[in-house]
């Protein structure tokens, strides 16, 4: 059933955020910056869609309008975290990539 599939993938996104958690300490900055920014995207996530999984269980039964609310913030909030983790991997491999290309042309930073 679909909503089983939901639930697996809210389960499967609250242990990637535990994951991203405990990674933080050994994170570079600019990866530490990614995890606070990403983090909290990812618990808003989940519970808007907890919140739907709940409606279509018949729990807590909201009206369409509130559901309907919820699936617009689902969608805003996937889109706006796929937007900014595409922006750090873009800033991560540019870095690489600079850092590769100082090492070869002996360039260090200071």
């Amino acid at each position: 059933m679909a909503i089983n599939q939901i639930k697996d993938h809210v389960n499967s996104l609250g242990k990637q955020v535990d994951r991203l958690k405990a990674a933080r300490n050994e994170a570079s900055p600019w990866q530490k910056a990614a995890i606070d920014r990403v983090t909290p995207y990812l618990d808003e996530l989940g519970g808007y869609t907890e919140a739907i999984i709940d409606h279509l269980n018949g729990e807590n039964r909201r009206d369409f309008r509130e559901y309907k609310d919820f699936l617009e913030a689902n969608a805003d909030y996937s889109s706006d975290l796929a937007a900014m983790i595409g922006e750090f991997v873009d800033y991560g491999n540019t870095k690489t990539r600079l850092e590769r290309l100082g090492a070869k042309l002996e360039i260090h930073p200071k």
